[in-house]
């Protein structure tokens, strides 16, 4: 009898620090998302806080170019301005690839990704950050071409902006662009999945 309370007693304690264990791990997991969150909109207000700047200073370029003819020093020329723009626009990029590949991971729930798609697509299709040419859709359409026309991030991100132009002239543009984009998603998702578990077979059998 008491052999068998202390086997219960055991099996309880064995138990409960599984659980424990579960919820310690789930607590990490979701501490540690809401640090990638929290990050990325940190990074992401920086870049635009500068962008911001320097579409000041761009609008200032007509006095500016009047006060050099003065013979005054101009605080920021034209292609230092465009520079700058283009470096920042390449972070945002690589701020981009990075929330992806972290949502691929599950790390960034599928709502905030999708708000930010939403801001995104705007950016993409608006110009009130362009620098005489140099601006968020040229960044994307140059940037692009380094990662290749099949990365599945491009595919992603050209649907989720509607590059194309598909859904230009439909009132819901942004959302549509954005289902096309989680829907290609999660094609790519099991496509992947089906990759791997078959290669798992074949490692299996080969041994």
């Amino acid at each position: 009898m008491v052999a068998s309370a202390l086997a219960l007693l055991s099996l309880l304690v064995s138990v409960f620090a599984v659980l424990l264990s579960i919820l310690t791990i789930w607590r990490n997991w979701s501490i540690a998302r809401v640090n990638i969150v929290a990050t990325c909109h940190k990074t992401y207000g920086e870049i635009f806080s500068e962008l911001f700047e320097l579409r000041e200073a761009y609008r200032l370029q007509g006095p500016l170019q009047a006060a050099q003819a003065a013979n005054q020093p101009l605080p920021m020329t034209l292609p230092v301005i465009k520079s700058r723009a283009h470096s920042l626009f390449i972070k945002l990029w690589n701020l981009q690839h990075e929330q992806y590949l972290y949502f691929r991971e599950g790390l960034i729930p599928q709502p905030i990704l999708e708000s930010w798609l939403t801001y995104r697509y705007a950016d993409y299709h608006g110009v009130d950050y362009d620098f005489d040419g140099v601006n968020y859709k040229w960044a994307w359409d140059t940037r692009k071409t380094e990662f290749g026309a099949q990365s599945e991030f491009v595919r992603f991100m050209d649907l989720a902006m509607d590059t194309a132009g598909v859904h230009a002239n439909d009132p819901d543009a942004p959302a549509q662009a954005r289902s096309e984009a989680m829907q290609l998603y999660l094609q790519l998702t099991e496509t992947n999945n089906l990759k791997r578990h078959w290669g798992r077979i074949v490692d299996f059998y080969s041994h």
